[in-house]
């Protein structure tokens, strides 16, 4: 008899973990969003530089990037750029400003659609021909070839405040006031995080989150032309707007805005944190998405060595 009630205790265990993990998961995919902390994947084509040319000015190549938006933002017309580094462009018969180039087409971001199937994000080329080291060199000459792009992304994060008739009231409702919040996000290298909301007042609500930035590349506000000639106070500037709904929102920690709710977070050390108050005079208790759109330009960049080579007589 003892046997056969520890087996049911252990069935319902198990049971009940099975159910726990079934809820987890449907938690995770209630996100309106793909997630993730890539924008673009950037790569060289193959042999676009290839790995060895000789010198003189009889062996021209091309460079060839290959661009796929993976994040969920979508890179208007004229906003993505790529820069070519590393070597001289004269020494390649070309002009510095033969190695810039602007893509100018639109650059859709990966999507979600009503049933939950993923769109794919868009995927481009640039190209930069017919490049020719055009002087002798002595033996071997290793040189890196650095693609840069610097463009304008973004993503928008989303979390549920509780609205509550009486804030004084701490016993279990409809919706939990204090405590941390489940944050979702759109994919791009900047993720909010620490999502957290707390009583102010008998008619006011505050919360407080954390940006991140997971991504290796750089960060510059979002209005600049480029990332080349960023100014020292440019970079680490996130554009940021967080909405309510509701009237009479405050929030700390964003600057350069035209209201109290929008403007730019500085991240230091990769991280900023912004706090918000919130007016909530409510006659019943209610959830509502709060959401927190964020704008900025990022610089990433790729690198392949090409050896030059001597052609001898």
């Amino acid at each position: 008899m003892k046997r056969i009630i520890v087996i049911l205790a252990l069935l319902s265990v198990l049971l009940g973990y099975g159910c726990n993990q079934k809820s987890d998961s449907n938690q995770l995919t209630e996100s309106p969003f793909i997630g993730g902390t890539t924008a673009l994947v950037l790569s060289f084509m193959e042999n676009a530089p290839p790995e060895k040319v000789f010198d003189g000015g009889n062996d021209p190549f091309d460079i060839s990037i290959n661009i796929k938006n993976v994040g969920e933002y979508t890179i208007p017309t004229n906003e993505l750029m790529i820069t070519i580094s590393g070597i001289k462009a004269e020494e390649f018969g070309k002009t510095e400003s033969d190695f810039t180039k602007k893509l100018d087409v639109e650059l859709k971001g990966q999507s979600k659609d009503s049933t939950g199937n993923i769109i794919p994000g868009g995927e481009e080329f640039i190209d930069f021909s017919e490049l020719n080291h055009r002087d002798s060199v002595y033996g071997m000459l290793t040189l890196p070839i650095i693609a840069k792009a610097c463009y304008l992304y973004g993503g928008t994060a989303m979390a549920k405040l509780c609205y509550r008739k009486n804030l004084r009231n701490t016993e279990t409702g409809q919706c939990e006031v204090e405590g941390t919040k489940q944050v979702y996000n759109s994919a791009h290298p900047i993720q909010v995080s620490e999502f957290s909301e707390y009583v102010k007042g008998t008619d006011k609500i505050g919360f407080t989150f954390k940006m991140m930035k997971m991504g290796s590349g750089e960060v510059y506000k979002k209005d600049l032309s480029d990332c080349k000639n960023a100014a020292y106070e440019d970079k680490n500037k996130v554009y940021v707007i967080v909405e309510t709904g509701e009237e009479g929102l405050i929030c700390r920690g964003l600057r350069e805005g035209p209201s109290s709710s929008e403007g730019y977070a500085t991240l230091r050390n990769g991280q900023a944190i912004v706090s918000c108050d919130q007016p909530a005079d409510v006659n019943y208790d209610y959830e509502k998405p709060v959401y927190i759109s964020m704008e900025y330009r990022y610089e990433q960049a790729i690198t392949k060595d090409i050896k030059i080579l001597h052609a001898g007589e």
